[in-house]
């Protein structure tokens, strides 16, 4: 009769409480119920949990519930993991059974080498003993937990383990003997099996079924969490046989299958073994008593079959011996590799327990080609020692990193993996003498004479980091100690990506201490071969971050020899933080385009260091040919500190596309010390630069400088987003100052100007801005009182133009002026100057003036023309007093009064020759001597003045050279024609005509039609003339005059003429109907 009952409390005789459950299911002996007694046959609990507490001293106890007296108790193994316990040295379990008679006491194991079969014997009858009572001493064949859960408080090894939906059967056959069951559900149900039968015919059968159970769970049972390794596999198979009364197996055979899983070293989990499948098949050889295992492991590409034995000792010898031979071991090739086999295999261990020693009494695995072989033992008679020796013979790299097993030495095998693409091992000799305890991560560091490995190699292709290019043709030498590493190759090579060769030397690869972990490497070697090849590596994915290819290598030339050190951790995962370096370069004939601001740099010498934190390049360089002392450092997460040095002349600027033509001309040194922003980080360079060399002519309005007059120029170079800044401007000497900012576009094209101190001479009161509008228009303001325009006004006056070939972009602008006073030459100054001008597209379209000459003469511009609907714009320039006028723009000094009427063609972007005329009516020359005594102003000709009447002349203006053609002066008492040139640039007069005195009189022989120009040599002339020529400098004209001429009457006059101002090709300037007279 099967019953359930909740709330369950089982007792003992003494009225202890032995278990409890939630629910639990009773089957009642039916033969103890016709007796009048309540006996149970089997009690399963449902939903208990089963405690199984390991106490520090080692005592074992299984209970359920809180309060219930141990179902069991025991004494666990003080053992330290991995020491060797030797047969019969097992922990002693007791079983407490109920009082009755007959007890049947457990022997203890007498202390002689037949501890194990004694120990084995005594829990056999135990088991008989439940056999002839019942588990509980009476009726009860049968215990169990049904979806239990098992918790193990395992606190001698410091560790708790919970299973859940366990299931437990405690089984006595009728036939007699023990079965138990155990089992998980849930997401990776398994169950495990054990029978051992009643006695019969003088054997015990015995048998085990596995199915799906984890080897977790297995070593976990065996309490070996310490051990090094763990293994995740499902074994699921059978195992049976037959114990003799001698505790011996008279017949054992067996198979067991594992499925899937990784083997793993718990101090380097990321390094796994996988196994795909595994098969050991064992049979006892009761005659030869031999234990045989066949076996098979198959990973991957990898497999290895072969046959493990273990014998007992036996009248031959004491000790128990095992071994593996026979089979093939086959290890898998990478693509267009032949599978390396080895199908020779003889492994010897012999466990000697009278001196406590496990013996490798040989190793042998090869091929006939190539192989290992070695010796060894582990010590345990003291503290655990072990000592072993393996050499191997000469291989290829490739034959070596397969046969290198995945759990030794994991990190060390990982790099020589992916690191070493290739070679020919000569020879390999590892030899070990350490205690065991040193051997494992959790121990104390091997010590450095406890392990020794060399190896000797050639032809090593070797890849040292991530894409880098590999290391070829290298002789390596390894050596390998306890605590240190060191690989050598004396000569290699290299070829980039782009097909270039490098050479390298000195390759030293070394690990100082293995002992922390992650181990610290470190790499050096000498690197010597084309800049140009370097540059391939630079411009590598791995680099170009960094360098941000910085160099081209089809147009870099030169050579280079670097030293290169470089230290990484040997772990699973490089990262860039990881690596650490120094290289040391030296450049010889170094050259490459486009390198700073987009020119060509060469160098015969330089030196580049670079690190972790940055790099420097330093050594006297030419930049597009320009020399130049150069010192870069750049950190690698902040800005770049740059220090240059050099000395700009014309054609260096002009290759730096800073050509500004005749406005500057000469030497010019500069240094630069500032910060080049990284990312999105400001730019910002002091520039330091001295003036005294330069010819300034006018690069900012009205600055002039002569060279040898000292100035110098202070600025810092600011670059925010897409606009530079050229802040905290000082130009100083020479009679100039200014200060200010400017501010310009990724183009180059102005922004702003802001100089509230503008004094390009000394003397000037002046501020100076401008601002570019959202229309692009660039709106220039300038104010102040007093502005020596001397220069600026015999620029506008020459028509000086920038080079034909200059490239300047033409802008846009509004120009508003306003002036106290402009000075000019020979004292004169033009006050109330109010002045604006627009140009659009390269040419002038408003221009207006206004201002005083002499005393309070006004002088007035404008622009006529198209809105008067005429064909071409025309600047007017119009005053009372031309003689001031010319004055201030140093044309002529002499002159005094006179009405000037000026018409020109405004400035314009194109390079085509500006076409003027100039008329000057009622004016007067004075103190020039020669016109006076041709004059007829006798004795006192140089004090004398000379009145005119009319003054016309056409003229040109083109690059800075004033161009005179068909000039006419009239007057009462004399005449000339004038035609020649006024060229700036050169600072050079060349002017020549005729005098004609007595015009009015005179000139009547020019007018007669056909005759006057036989007697009168034009209509310009007359009848006596004498011909002279103004030679000299603007400033200091020299007039002289050919008193032969006179004597030679009109067109025979030509012969005597000086030709100084000739004009061989006039220029047609078009009729003006206002100045028809």
């Amino acid at each position: 009769m099967a019953v359930r009952i909740r709330d369950i409390v089982v007792r003992d005789r003494d009225h202890a409480v032995v278990a409890s459950a939630p629910k639990a299911e009773v089957r009642l002996s039916a033969a103890a119920m016709m007796m009048g007694r309540l006996r149970a046959e089997s009690l399963n609990l449902v939903d208990v949990v089963l405690a199984v507490r390991i106490t520090p001293d080692g005592q074992v106890t299984v209970s359920t519930g809180e309060n219930a007296r141990p179902i069991a108790t025991g004494v666990a193994s003080p053992r330290t993991p991995g020491s060797w316990l030797g047969p019969g040295r097992q922990p002693e379990l007791t079983f407490p059974r109920q009082p009755q008679p007959p007890v049947v006491q457990i022997p203890q194991p007498p202390a002689d080498k037949r501890e194990a079969s004694t120990g084995l014997l005594a829990g056999l009858d135990w088991l008989d003993s439940l056999t002839l009572s019942g588990l509980d001493g009476q009726n009860l064949n049968e215990i169990g937990l049904k979806n239990g859960k098992l918790v193990v408080d395992d606190q001698q090894r410091g560790n708790t383990w919970d299973f859940n939906n366990i299931s437990l059967t405690l089984r006595r056959p009728s036939g007699g003997g023990v079965m138990m069951t155990v089992g998980e559900g849930g997401k990776a149900p398994w169950t495990l099996g054990v029978t051992v039968g009643a006695p019969a015919n003088g054997v015990r059968a015995v048998s085990l079924r596995a199915d799906k159970v984890s080897t977790r769970n297995i070593l976990l049972a065996l309490r070996m969490k310490d051990l090094t390794y763990s293994a995740d596999l499902p074994l699921t198979g059978e195992l049976r046989g037959e114990i003799g009364r001698d505790g011996l197996p008279t017949y054992f055979r067996g198979k067991l299958t594992a499925g899937a899983g990784n083997i793993v070293d718990n101090d380097t989990p990321d390094y796994p073994m996988p196994i795909d499948q595994a098969e050991l098949s064992v049979e006892w050889d009761a005659g030869r008593r031999v234990l045989l295992a066949p076996f098979k492991f198959v990973s991957g590409e990898n497999r290895v079959t072969s046959l493990a034995h273990v014998e007992p000792p036996n009248g031959a010898t004491d000790s128990w011996q095992a071994g593996i031979s026979g089979g093939t071991i086959v290890l898998g090739g990478g693509p267009g590799e032949a599978p390396l086999i080895f199908n020779s295999i003889d492994i010897g261990l012999r466990f000697d327990s009278d001196n406590r020693r496990v013996l490798l009494t040989r190793a042998n695995i090869s091929n006939g080609e190539i192989g290992v072989a070695g010796t060894g033992s582990i010590d345990y008679a003291g503290e655990p020692r072990m000592t072993l020796g393996f050499a191997g013979t000469p291989m290829s790299a490739s034959a070596l990193k397969r046969m290198w097993p995945i759990l030794i030495v994991p990190e060390v095998r990982e790099w020589v993996t992916e690191r070493i693409e290739g070679g020919q091992l000569q020879s390999i000799e590892i030899g070990v003498n350490s205690p065991t305890k040193n051997l494992t991560r959790r121990g104390p560091p091997i010590p450095d004479e406890g392990l020794s490995v060399k190896i000797l190699a050639n032809g090593v292709a070797l890849r040292p980091v991530d894409g880098m290019p590999v290391i070829r043709d290298g002789d390596l030498r390894a050596r390998v100690t306890g605590r240190t590493a060191t690989v050598t190759i004396g000569q290699a090579n290299s070829e980039t990506a782009g097909g270039r060769k490098l050479n390298l030397s000195d390759i030293v690869f070394e690990v100082p201490d293995m002992a922390p972990k992650p181990s610290p490497a470190r790499v050096r070697f000498k690197l010597e071969g084309p800049v140009a090849a370097v540059a391939d590596i630079l411009n590598s994915n791995r680099l170009s971050e960094v360098t941000g290819n910085m160099l081209d290598p089809a147009t870099t030339k030169g050579n280079v020899t670097a030293q290169v050190t470089m230290g990484m951790p040997i772990q699973h995962e490089l990262t860039k933080a990881d690596t650490t370096y120094n290289i040391t370069a030296d450049l010889t004939a170094f050259s490459a385009d486009k390198l700073v601001m987009n020119q060509k740099l060469e160098a015969n010498s330089l030196k580049v260091t670079a690190n972790n934190q940055g790099y420097q390049v330093k050594g006297d360089v030419k930049i597009n040919g320009q020399a130049a002392s150069l010192d870069y450092r750049k950190p690698t997460d902040g800005d770049a500190d740059v220090r240059l040095n050099a000395t700009l002349d014309d054609a260096s600027r002009a290759r730096l596309g800073v050509d500004l033509g005749p406005a500057v001309v000469g030497n010019l040194p500069i240094k630069v010390v500032g910060k080049i922003g990284s990312g999105d980080r400001d730019s910002k360079l002091g520039v330091d630069a001295d003036l005294t060399q330069l010819k300034l002519d006018n690069i900012l309005p009205g600055w002039m400088k002569l060279p040898g007059k000292s100035a110098r120029a202070v600025f810092n170079v600011v670059k925010k987003g897409d606009t530079t800044r050229l802040e905290d401007i000082v130009v100083d000497g020479g009679g100039a100052s200014i200060k200010g900012s400017v501010e310009v576009d990724q183009n180059g094209d102005l922004v702003g100007v802001n100089f509230p101190t503008y004094s390009p001479s000394e003397g000037d009161k002046t501020s100076l801005k401008a601002d570019r509008g959202s229309d692009g228009v660039l709106k220039v303001t300038m104010r102040g009182d007093v502005f020596d325009g001397r220069g600026f006004l015999k620029s506008a006056i020459s028509g000086k133009d920038g080079d034909s070939k200059s490239k300047t972009k033409s802008v846009d602008f509004d120009i508003d002026v306003k002036l106290g006073a402009v000075a000019g030459y020979y004292g004169e100054a033009v006050r109330s100057v109010d002045a604006k001008i627009s140009r659009r597209n390269g040419t002038i379209q408003k221009f207006s003036l206004s201002g005083k000459l002499g005393r309070d003469t006004p002088l007035t511009g404008d622009m006529r023309g198209r809105s008067q609907g005429a064909g071409r714009d025309v600047i007017y320039i119009e005053t009372n007093d031309a003689g001031a006028f010319l004055r201030a723009t140093d044309t002529y000094s002499k002159m005094s009064g006179g009405q000037l009427a000026l018409a020109m063609d405004p400035p314009s972007s194109d390079t085509r020759a500006k076409e003027g005329l100039i008329n000057i009516r009622d004016f007067n020359v004075k103190g020039e001597a020669q016109l006076a005594s041709v004059a007829g102003g006798g004795q006192n000709a140089a004090q004398s003045s000379v009145a005119f009447s009319r003054l016309r002349a056409e003229f040109t203006r083109q690059n800075g050279q004033l161009t005179i053609r068909d000039g006419v002066v009239k007057g009462p008492t004399v005449g000339a024609t004038i035609e020649g040139s006024i060229d700036y640039p050169l600072n050079q007069v060349r002017m020549s005509g005729t005098f004609v005195p007595m015009y009015g009189l005179n000139n009547m022989f020019g007018q007669i039609p056909i005759v006057g120009l036989f007697l009168g040599g034009g209509s310009n002339e007359g009848l006596i003339g004498v011909t002279y020529e103004v030679v000299g400098t603007p400033g200091a004209p020299v007039l002289r005059v050919n008193p032969i001429s006179a004597m030679a009457p009109g067109v025979f006059r030509k012969i005597f003429e000086f030709g100084t101002g000739k004009q061989n090709n006039s220029v047609e300037f078009p009729n003006q109907n206002n100045n028809s007279n």
